[in-house]
């Protein structure tokens, strides 16, 4: 499927150099839901995370309450099972016309989560090629393009500054994502989770890029370097490692395009020492 997908972002977009959106110039710092919640997992709770971001009751700086928005970690991003399983085009989530179908039951108004992050200064990510009820097996071309247009509008539409695209179902041509969320006009930082399986340098696959140039030419502001991460002291020492390859004398992680091992598991591990 991911053959017929590269082929027609040839005949409908121009050549793509990076990510053209002025940010990912830092790496990102903040909070994702999959970790907490995994798949349980609704607006209620990504509002209140949201909030509790920006008490400022947590820490002091000379003398001065902060919170955790204050120092940095503004991002805060909805994960896996937002999706309303099954109830799209063929048994996906997405419907004729290529639009993502929400599960509302759990996520009413997504604009008016966004706006909530936004009015506490955060900024706000989604989560798109989904890993539960993944979506595969799509061979019209005319859909698979709507589908990957529709999911770009969708993502601008509702205010999103971030989209973390997954590795699981077909959609996975990153270089296509970008230029498509890109032309919304939208500055949205990307995120590849290809589990290390697109990585800068590569001459071929989902995201062709030297990874070299400053800012980076690849089409993602951050990329996986791991599998997923476990709530284990030798998972997270091995994903960290796996950084260790882009950091050389001429870095690969770098302004525009920053290697990370996975989501940390915070307050997730055996025990406190541990953590």
């Amino acid at each position: 499927m991911r053959a017929a997908t590269t082929t027609l972002l040839a005949l409908l977009l121009p050549c793509v150099a990076g990510v053209d959106n002025g940010i990912g110039l830092t790496p990102a710092m903040g909070w994702r839901s999959w970790n907490a919640y995994h798949a349980d997992v609704s607006q209620a709770k990504m509002m209140a995370v949201m909030t509790r971001m920006s008490e400022k009751k947590w820490r002091s700086i000379n003398g001065t309450a902060v919170s955790v928005a204050d120092v940095g970690y503004l991002n805060v991003g909805l994960d896996d099972k937002w999706q309303a399983c099954g109830a799209g085009y063929e048994g996906s989530f997405h419907d004729a016309a290529g639009n993502p179908l929400v599960n509302e039951t759990t996520f009413p108004n997504m604009t008016a989560m966004t706006g909530h992050g936004h009015g506490l200064g955060l900024r706000v990510g989604w989560y798109m090629n989904n890993c539960i009820c993944e979506e595969t097996g799509f061979t019209n071309a005319s859909y698979i393009a709507e589908h990957m247009e529709r999911s770009a509008a969708a993502v601008a539409a509702a205010n999103f500054d971030s989209l973390k695209l997954d590795g699981c179902g077909q959609f996975r041509n990153l270089t296509w994502w970008e230029a498509l969320v890109n032309a919304t006009g939208r500055p949205v930082m990307m995120e590849n989770c290809h589990w290390g399986q697109t990585v800068p340098g590569q001459a071929n696959g989902d995201a062709p890029c030297t990874g070299t140039t400053t800012p980076s030419d690849c089409p993602y502001n951050f990329y996986r370097t791991s599998n997923d991460i476990q709530a284990n002291w030798g998972s997270m020492f091995a994903n960290l490692q796996s950084t260790v390859p882009y950091l050389g004398e001429v870095p690969l992680s770098r302004p525009g395009a920053w290697a990370y091992p996975d989501m940390l598991e915070v307050g997730n591990l055996a025990t406190h020492a541990e953590d």
